[in-house]
C-alpha cells in the first residue's frame, strides 16, 4: 500500500448471527507494540453468519493487523492475523528538463518516512533495463541530490529505495530529461 494510505479490512464470522463487537489491533512493525484502533461491529450476513468491513486511513510503516472477536454463549472466540507493507513515498525532480549537451543537471529525490544515511539509487533507463547511476545517501531533510551530465539525446531517470524494516521499497516515477546538441 502506498505511504499514507488506505486499506479496507473485512470479514466474516460463521459462527455468529447476532450484531457482535470485533476489535482491530495494530502490531507495530520491530516492537510488537499492540495498539487497538477499531472496534467494528458486525452484521447478519443473511447465510448464518456475521461480517464486517472498515476502512484504515493514513498507515505510514509496517505492521501486522490483528482481527479478534472475543466469541458468545455458543462459539468460542477467534482471531485472524494479516501482514501489511507500507511502501515509502519516493519523488523525483530535475532542475531542468532540457540542456546543451555538455552541461549537467541537478537531481533531487525526496524520500517520505526517510531517515538520514538510508541508501537512494538514482538509475537510468538503458534498453529495456534500469541501471546505477550512483548510490547516494539520504541527508537530515529526507533528500538526496546528483549531479549528472547526460548524453545527447533524452534519458529516462528514476530513484529507488530498498525496503526497511520499517517501510518496504519504493521507485520514483520516472524523469525524462534531454540534452540537446549546441
Amino acid at each position: 500500500m502506498p505511504y499514507r494510505g488506505a486499506l479496507v479490512v473485512s470479514g466474516t464470522l460463521a459462527e455468529t448471527a447476532a450484531e457482535t463487537a470485533v476489535d482491530l489491533y495494530r502490531l507495530w512493525a520491530g516492537t510488537g507494540e499492540k495498539v487497538k484502533i477499531a472496534t467494528v461491529v458486525t452484521a447478519p450476513d443473511g447465510r448464518g453468519g456475521a461480517a464486517f468491513s472498515h476502512r484504515l486511513d493514513g498507515w505510514t510503516s509496517n505492521a501486522r493487523l490483528v482481527a479478534e472477536w472475543g466469541g458468545d454463549a455458543v462459539a468460542l472466540g477467534t482471531t485472524a492475523r494479516a501482514a501489511v507493507v507500507v511502501r515509502q513515498a519516493v519523488t523525483l525532480r530535475a532542475d531542468k528538463t532540457s540542456v546543451p549537451v555538455g552541461s549537467t543537471f541537478k537531481l533531487t529525490a525526496r524520500v517520505r518516512p526517510g531517515k538520514p544515511g538510508q541508501p537512494v539509487v538514482f538509475e537510468r533507463r538503458v534498453g529495456r533495463a534500469w541501471t546505477l547511476l550512483k548510490a547516494v545517501k539520504l541527508g537530515a531533510g529526507r533528500t538526496a541530490d546528483f549531479t549528472w551530465k547526460p548524453p545527447l539525446g533524452a534519458s529516462s531517470l528514476r530513484v529507488r529505495v530498498a525496503a526497511t524494516a520499517a517501510n518496504g521499497d519504493a521507485r520514483s516515477a520516472p524523469v525524462t530529461i534531454t540534452a540537446t546538441g549546441r
